[in-house]
């Protein structure tokens, strides 16, 4: 039994064929929406609780199928046909794993946010670890190595897995634009 959703915009409608359905042709079209919980109400100009997600769906089935950040970017930046969506989602299914849904923001606003949030995270540990903050007959050379330890292997578990998420999505846009 599919999982309730509620569409909150309607991006493109398109004929293609259906990949999921032994390829005849239907209308599909590409939402946003939100995943429900089973009786979640839906307020009548909120925003409602949910799973934000991007998704196509064939007027054949109305069963949604999750798009991935990569695709829907192709798509969005014409590199990739809106007919084409289907076919590359179900050839490109059995490798996405939930981060590749998560993140729904253009590559250089999640480069702008991992900046901000590093020269922020920077800034907090510089302040944490000033001299002024230990005490006065603490040497240099003991609170500076310990800002470091403690800041680096954060900082690099940080940025690996943001920089994971960006190598990931760019892997599978290759992999997209290879395929038309």
């Amino acid at each position: 039994m599919p999982v309730p959703r509620h569409v909150l915009k309607t991006e493109a409608t398109f004929s293609a064929d259906d990949p999921w359905n032994n390829n005849l042709r239907s209308t599909f079209t590409l939402d946003n929406y939100v995943w429900l919980a089973a009786g979640s109400p839906v307020p009548p100009n909120g925003r409602p609780r949910g799973y934000y997600r991007r998704g196509i769906c064939p007027a054949s089935t109305g069963l949604a199928y999750d798009v991935p950040a990569s695709l829907y970017y192709a798509w969005l930046r014409q590199q990739v046909p809106a007919e084409r969506l289907p076919e590359l989602l179900h050839e490109l299914k059995p490798q996405l794993k939930s981060d590749d849904y998560g993140v729904m923001i253009s590559d250089r606003a999640l480069t702008a946010v991992v900046w901000t949030f590093g020269i922020l995270f920077a800034l907090v540990i510089v302040i944490l670890f000033s001299p002024s903050t230990w005490p006065a007959d603490l040497p240099a050379w003991i609170w500076i190595p310990m800002a470091t330890v403690i800041t680096v292997p954060i900082a690099k578990i940080f940025y690996s897995r943001i920089f994971r998420t960006l190598q990931r999505r760019k892997e599978q846009t290759e992999w997209i634009l290879a395929h038309l």
